[in-house]
């Protein structure tokens, strides 16, 4: 793996999307069923913010690799 994708950077990219799942109401988690139910219409909201949270760290390297600073 390369130092951009450690285990460090996945496990922080994975606390980001779980926290923002749970904060959001988008997963609700039914104890008797032992169920995870994912509200489908609701994800969008949290696809764009994955998206450009992606987007922003993408566009950083890139600059950072150019020879600038980000």
């Amino acid at each position: 793996m390369s130092k951009v994708f450690n285990g460090l950077s996945v496990r922080m990219v994975a606390y980001f999307i779980f926290a923002a799942v749970a904060g959001q109401g988008i997963a609700i988690f039914d104890p008797v069923a032992g169920t995870l139910t994912f509200h489908i219409d609701q994800m969008e909201t949290l696809l764009s913010g994955v998206a450009g949270y992606v987007a922003t760290f993408g566009i950083g390297r890139l600059a950072k690799a150019r020879g600038g600073s980000s």
